[in-house]
């Protein structure tokens, strides 16, 4: 099995889109979906307070 990543979107009625033809013969294909977050906190040291 040969992997390909691509970067696409999803569109505003949940279809993804895929915009560019790929340079692959016609079969079924796999999808798997990660969804990006937009934003990540990568901190390694925990946030603490104080007691009252």
């Amino acid at each position: 099995m040969q992997a390909y990543k691509l970067k696409r979107k999803i569109d505003q009625s949940g279809n993804l889109l895929i915009t560019e033809p790929l340079n692959l013969p016609p079969r079924n294909v796999e999808i798997v979906v990660w969804a990006a977050t937009d934003t990540l906190n990568h901190s390694t040291n925990p946030t603490t307070e104080s007691a009252p």
